[in-house]
C-alpha cells in the first residue's frame, strides 16, 4: 500500500485521483473520498459527481489535507475510495502523519 507523504507538496495544489472499476468502462457512480482514522472514524468526506467524457479524476485540495493531518497528528490516516459499484470501498493510500 502506498504512503502517500504530503510534506513537499504545494499547498496551493490538486491531489488527482483517477479509479477505473475493472468490470465497467471507466469510473463508478456515486463516488466517493473518504478520509479516515486507525479507528475507522470518517474525518472527511469529499462526494464526486458521475464522471463523463475522458476526465475521470476527483481532485482534493491539498491544503485540506495538509489541515487535516496537522488536525490528526500522531493518527494514522488512511484515504478510501467507495463508488455504488463497490460499497465496501477500498484503501487507496494511508497518510503519514507525525
Amino acid at each position: 500500500m502506498d504512503v502517500l507523504q504530503l510534506e513537499q507538496a504545494n499547498d496551493k495544489g490538486q491531489l488527482r485521483i483517477i479509479y477505473k472499476h475493472c468490470t465497467l468502462e471507466g469510473a463508478g457512480t456515486g463516488r466517493t473520498i473518504v478520509l479516515k482514522d486507525e479507528k475507522g472514524s470518517t474525518l472527511k468526506k469529499w462526494t464526486f459527481t458521475n464522471a463523463g467524457g475522458s476526465d475521470l479524476s476527483m481532485s482534493i485540495p491539498v491544503s485540506e489535507l495538509l489541515q487535516l493531518e496537522k488536525n490528526n497528528a500522531g493518527h494514522d490516516l488512511s484515504l478510501r475510495y467507495t463508488a455504488r459499484e463497490l460499497p465496501k470501498g477500498e484503501t487507496l493510500a494511508f497518510l503519514r502523519v507525525k
